[in-house]
């Protein structure tokens, strides 16, 4: 599943197929994460799945009172998560 997040769209693709319009931002990603929790205690020796991705430095403008300038060349998702099992 992939998960990213431009011009104030979150959008989700592969098991979920969806675009919320200006969405709490941190809402949407513990419900996403909420059903993947580990036990406390639990530990493995090798990889299980997981989300890779990166959380981009104009992320803070959804968070805190602040402004970017505009930048040059190809945009870029503010945010984009994969998730693999």
């Amino acid at each position: 599943m992939r998960l990213d997040f431009e011009g104030g769209k979150l959008r989700f693709a592969g098991e979920i197929n969806r675009i919320r319009a200006n969405p709490d931002l941190l809402e949407e990603l513990r419900k996403l994460f909420r059903p993947v929790r580990t036990v406390p205690g639990f530990s493995a020796d090798f990889f299980m799945g997981g989300a890779v991705g990166y959380f981009g430095y104009e992320l803070a403008d959804e968070f805190e009172p602040v402004t970017f300038r505009p930048k040059k060349g190809p945009s870029f998702p503010k945010l984009i998560l994969l998730f693999f099992r």
